[in-house]
């Protein structure tokens, strides 16, 4: 009984020892808008409205909730503003029936993957290099049920972070505390 439990074990093990973990690889080319603009807001705010208008609640008021506290606040909904009225939209501020269109900013800066220039469009390489990207979604909601939704990713310069989140907060950074000693 010993032995069978014994070859049973080194069957197991060597089955194990076989098992591979998948390898890392990366994913194909892409390329990713970088906001360095007002005007790329503004670019932002005609696509918003265009999924609008494909998704049948053009027809309907809509109120922009936001809490125009950031630069790109107040700039995006000045230009949701602009943008709808020029598309027919009913806008209105603070109207109890209408639906409700809201955004939200989530920074991400990335540490130690190290720094790649971008590409302009022009194929010429750009030499400014970022680690932060802002993702950017914009809801339409009835009530608690969301009826349209934008979410898009974009480089960002890091020092720009500040348009987006505000000037007394920091992007999320991972930190270690290191203690030199001496001997």
């Amino acid at each position: 009984m010993k032995i069978k439990l014994i070859a049973g074990i080194i069957a197991i093990s060597a089955l194990a020892g076989c098992a591979q973990a998948p390898t890392a690889s990366s994913y194909d080319y892409t390329t990713q808008h970088k906001m360095q603009a007002v005007h790329h807001w503004d670019v932002l705010a005609e696509e918003v409205v265009a999924k609008l208008v494909v998704s049948s609640l053009a027809d309907r008021t809509i109120d922009i909730v936001s809490a125009n506290s950031t630069d790109f606040e107040m700039a995006f909904e000045d230009l949701l503003i602009t943008r709808m009225v020029d598309a027919g939209i009913d806008v209105r501020k603070d109207t109890s029936n209408s639906l409700e269109l809201g955004f939200d900013i989530q920074l991400v800066n990335h540490q130690g993957r190290g720094n790649a220039p971008s590409t302009h469009v022009s194929g010429i390489l750009n030499a400014t290099y970022t680690n932060t990207e802002a993702v950017i979604n914009v809801s339409v909601m009835d009530g608690g049920a969301y009826l349209m939704r934008k979410t898009g990713i974009y480089y960002i310069n890091t020092p720009d972070y500040e348009q987006y989140l505000g000037a007394n907060t920091t992007p999320t950074v991972a930190t270690k505390r290191l203690s030199v000693v001496s001997e």
